[in-house]
This record gives C-alpha cells, structure tokens and sequence, in this order.
C-alpha cells in the first residue's frame, strides 16, 4: 500500500472485506478503521483487527444500501461490548449538529463521522455555486 510510505495516523476501509489490507495497515503502527454496513461486515472488521467501526446508515453519501443508522448503531453497540469491547464506534450520515450527535451518543455510539455537512464551510476547497447551493438547500 503506497499510502503507508507516508506513515499515516489513521487508514479508513470501507466496501470490502478488510482483511486483505489490515494486516499491512496494522504493521505499519496505523490504526484501521472500517465503514460497516451489516452486522457481518462489522464481525469481518473486529476479525481484521478494526480499531474503530464506522456505521453508516443510509444517508451516508447515498452509499450505504437500506439500513438506517438509528437502527445499525445499537445492534453494532451491543455485539462490540461483547466481542470488541475497545473498539470505537462511529455514527455516519445525516449527522450534521449536536442533537445528531445527541442521538447517536443515546444509541451506545462513540461519536459521529462528519463528511457533507462540510461542504458549507469556508475551509472546503469547492466552487463558491456549490457552496451557495448547499447553504440554500433545506432538508427536502
């Protein structure tokens, strides 16, 4: 993996089995987070040696097939206090202040993964047409 050349904090998986790559990242001093979508991609992720679980649920990027995150994140909290009880679970998708983040920290989530909600900061590096028109976007 040419990333690690770079000696990176963190490397984040996601859509795949993890274990053709965790073993590099996890020799290299990294630490491996996984995006789960199922309760079987998250056994796949704690096999591999995740530090952190991403649960992503369906409004994460529009990639994260039918399950709703309020409903992954208690069933991914409840299989982790038992066979991964140090790994990190994360909350992704829809996420975008603190009553997200309230709700999720009420369902046995860690903390949540922040992406689009981004977008409307001045830091993002995107055509000022597209800032505007996440800023003008409601929830319809």
């Amino acid at each position: 993996m040419f990333i690690l050349a770079h000696q990176p904090v963190e490397i984040m998986l996601s859509f795949g089995n993890p274990t053709t790559s965790a073993h590099k990242i996890k020799a290299a001093g990294a630490k491996l987070i996984c995006q789960v979508r199922t309760l079987a991609l998250a056994r796949e992720a704690v096999a591999a040696g995740a530090d952190v679980i991403v649960a992503p649920g369906a409004k994460a990027g529009g990639h994260a097939a039918a399950r709703a995150t309020f409903t992954l994140v208690p069933e991914l909290a409840d299989y982790l206090s038992v066979a991964a009880p140090d790994t990190v679970l994360i909350a992704a998708g829809g996420k975008v202040d603190g009553r997200g983040l309230a709700a999720v920290l009420m369902l046995a989530a860690d903390g949540v993964l922040v992406g689009t909600r981004f977008l409307a900061s001045t830091q993002a590096l995107i055509a000022p047409n597209l800032r505007a028109a996440v800023l003008a976007a409601d929830g319809d």
